[in-house]
């Protein structure tokens, strides 16, 4: 299974979807192809192997209650993430992981 997955609205695309470790779900970001007026454009290279996004990816959402910060790079098929993440893996590079066989996007 690939590591960032097209999304797919009435049959035109929408964006792409990474599964992110340190929250534990899904982050979306939108290239040109998938533009919507609701998000930035970022660019997506190296597919599928060795994916690289630009710009980085941020996301602020409430968790179990908390709030949560995650920012992060894609750069040849790894997460960077960034310092100011609120998260466990701040400051750390993981490989992206395959989604969950239970995931539904």
């Amino acid at each position: 299974m690939a590591k960032i997955l097209p999304i797919e609205s009435e049959g035109r695309p929408t964006g792409w979807i990474f599964f992110c470790p340190a929250c534990g779900c899904g982050h979306k970001f939108c290239t040109a192809d998938a533009h919507t007026q609701d998000w930035p454009v970022w660019t997506l290279t190296g597919m599928p192997d060795a994916p690289t996004v630009r710009a980085s990816v941020k996301y602020e959402f409430e968790q179990d209650g908390r709030q949560v910060l995650c920012h992060s790079f894609i750069t040849n098929g790894n997460i960077e993430y960034c310092a100011d993440c609120t998260h466990d893996l701040s400051g750390k590079t993981v490989p992206i992981p395959e989604f969950p066989g239970n995931y539904d996007l």
